[in-house]
């Protein structure tokens, strides 16, 4: 059975089923109740003609929700898509659920508000991927980015434990290391007792746009509000790296059972993304074993640099009309383009 929560008081009264299933480790902080429900809130401030259209659907004892929104474009999505780093439905693992996703896909091609689907940043294994990639026909499927994650186990030296890279490799990583003896790592957390370092945050903001490295629209105030309230739930990190006492680069880490997510990054200088990386995961390997998810962007300087597990996510595109369906075709070969270009083969 398909219920339809379309109302923030509909989206409250999900909290306790949707913290139950997000306990499932296959689940990322971008399904979690609470990234949900801030993003939600976020992003109907800047667009107020987004619609809410949670789709659950329960059979006896399994449960699984689907965090969409219609945007004010008739396009079905994922709920704060575009600050997602991976996205799928919410669920406990191990059921065949062909008619979950076939109930699912029969609820939005009956809706006429949903002119188009666009589900980005879908992973290989990802449950909604499988089911609509199949059940939602003409739909077109699509490599849409890239993301990478190294498995940290607990040990006294990071760069020595990397045992799968090549002597040379792990040379450089030191080199990283000892160049960066100078400057500091600092990380802000809010089990530590630390607030949330916006000041810090904004004049990397302000430096950003002041170098006209990043867009004047860069990291509104209301991304910042939604930062600040997943730092204050204890979901998010702040890594922090000084120079002669300024700061000069800041990672926003999320955080979720032992997986850490490097989500956005903010500096002064280009250089001090792959030296707070290695500080950190230097630092944080003493204590603990842990995944570090370095998010999606198949950046030379995570690939290169650190030789990560790699992975690529998906989108599922489909117009409800003729005229959307050639700009469906048309995004996706978009991203093949961009692909192309940036490999220097144009």
């Amino acid at each position: 059975m398909i219920d339809i929560i379309d109302t923030d008081e509909g989206f409250d009264a999900l909290a306790p089923e949707w913290k139950r299933l997000e306990s499932n480790p296959r689940m990322r902080i971008f399904q979690t109740f609470l990234w949900n429900r801030e993003g939600w809130r976020e992003s109907c401030l800047e667009h107020t003609e987004n619609k809410l259209w949670i789709l659950r659907w329960q059979q006896r004892n399994d449960v699984v929700i689907f965090p969409f929104f219609i945007d004010g474009h008739g396009t079905l999505r994922f709920i704060y898509d575009k600050h997602c780093d991976l996205l799928d439905t919410v669920y406990q693992s191990g059921a065949n659920r062909h008619i979950c996703y076939r109930e699912a896909v029969g609820a939005i091609l009956s809706n006429s508000h949903i002119r188009s689907i666009c589900l980005h940043k879908m992973y290989g294994e990802s449950e909604a991927l499988q089911y609509f990639g199949v059940l939602l026909k003409g739909s077109i499927v699509a490599r849409d980015n890239a993301f990478s994650w190294l498995d940290v186990q607990k040990t006294n030296d990071f760069v020595k434990s990397l045992t799968f890279m090549p002597s040379k490799d792990r040379s450089d990583l030191k080199g990283v290391l000892r160049k960066a003896e100078e400057k500091t790592l600092r990380v802000f957390s809010k089990a530590d007792g630390y607030p949330f370092p916006e000041t810090l945050v904004e004049s990397l903001v302000v430096a950003m746009r002041g170098t006209h490295s990043r867009e004047a629209s860069f990291f509104p105030s209301p991304l910042m509000e939604f930062a600040r309230r997943i730092y204050e739930e204890d979901k998010m990190d702040v890594a922090t790296l000084f120079a002669d006492g300024e700061c000069v680069a800041a990672n926003f880490l999320l955080k979720k059972d032992s997986r850490v997510v490097s989500w956005i990054f903010l500096y002064t200088d280009n250089r001090a993304s792959t030296e707070l990386y290695v500080k950190y995961l230097s630092q944080e390997c003493v204590r603990r074993s842990l995944t570090f998810d370095f998010g999606v962007g198949a950046y030379s300087y995570k690939i290169g640099t650190f030789r990560p597990c790699t992975g690529v996510t998906f989108a599922i595109r489909l117009g409800r009309t003729h005229l959307r369906q050639i700009k469906a075709f048309f995004d996706a070969n978009i991203r093949f383009v961009k692909d192309y270009v940036k490999a220097g083969r144009l």
